[in-house]
């Protein structure tokens, strides 16, 4: 596939994707928000194709790569992306997803902490990332052993933060151009908020609770759609209107709104500035610290 589309083909190759991955996006989005319902089959096989998508972006990044090593992580990173996306999105098998998104943080860790060297400010970046992150997972703890997936959570959490501090961390490491380095900080933040979604979705269970909201004094009534009135006079009473989402629908639907924002952005990190920008001219190339602009 990286010897078919070189040059023009690539360009135009990447660029349709890109279009799809915004259809595609705006499509499932808007089929979770008006179904209540972020697992409903259209949006589940959408969401998939979309990271199947995600995952040919990489393949067809052939020389336009930051380096050999660089591009294969990132394939490799992408293919666990789609096998535990497999697994948990049309298969419904959670803890056997965690076991490939683990490999695959390790495998970010590995492509992000190069030009890594431990330092004062390696340090300090450390403990503001792993504290917040740690006060959140004893937050939700109690919810995680309900639902018997503390164990898994936590060494995928510990994976995942150590994957944000070295995501983050590129953008004082001299590998990636700092264009690169601040697209895969945003995403690694990104992935944070929707694994912290993923794990609240998870915790809560299949009912999660229910959202209302109650109007009191209306002079009307209305249940199931019907005007409830007495002696031919509509009667005051308080009426609650339930919402057709849940608590654990609406978090369904924020896993989704951060996670493939975040995996377009990794697999876009692979390529050269010049190239993102030969289709995407408004993406800036950002001078590298020190440089004059």
């Amino acid at each position: 596939m990286e010897t078919v589309f070189t040059g023009n083909k690539k360009r135009i190759m990447v660029f349709t994707i890109l279009v799809l991955l915004v259809a595609a996006y705006s499509s499932f989005i808007t089929a979770d928000i008006f179904t209540g319902d972020s697992d409903n089959m259209y949006s589940r096989i959408c969401k998939y194709c979309s990271i199947l998508l995600c995952l040919v972006l990489t393949l067809i990044i052939g020389e336009d790569c930051h380096d050999k090593k660089d591009r294969v992580l990132l394939q490799g990173a992408l293919l666990l992306h789609a096998a535990g996306d497999l697994c948990v999105g049309i298969l419904g098998k959670f803890q056997v997803a965690l076991i490939f998104f683990f490999f695959m943080q390790i495998v970010y860790i590995t492509r992000h902490s190069r030009g890594f060297t431990w330092n004062r400010k390696e340090a300090i970046s450390m403990i503001s990332i792993f504290t917040p992150v740690g006060i959140i997972f004893v937050f939700i703890t109690p919810a995680l052993w309900k639902a018997e997936i503390f164990f898994p959570v936590l060494i995928y959490t510990l994976t995942l933060t150590t994957s944000i501090w070295m995501g983050i961390g590129t953008i004082w490491r001299t590998f990636y151009p700092r264009t690169i380095d601040i697209m895969i900080a945003v995403a690694m933040v990104s992935f944070f908020f929707c694994d912290l979604n993923v794990g609240l979705y998870n915790s809560l269970g299949q009912s999660g609770h229910s959202l209302f909201v109650k109007s009191i004094g209306l002079s009307t009534d209305i249940a199931c759609g019907e005007l409830v009135t007495g002696g031919g006079t509509a009667t005051i009473r308080d009426i609650t209107l339930m919402i057709p989402f849940t608590l654990r629908s609406i978090i369904g639907i924020l896993v989704w709104i951060f996670y493939l924002p975040t995996v377009t952005l990794l697999a876009m990190s692979g390529y050269r500035v010049a190239f993102i920008r030969s289709i995407l001219p408004l993406v800036p190339d950002l001078p590298e610290p020190g440089q004059n602009i």
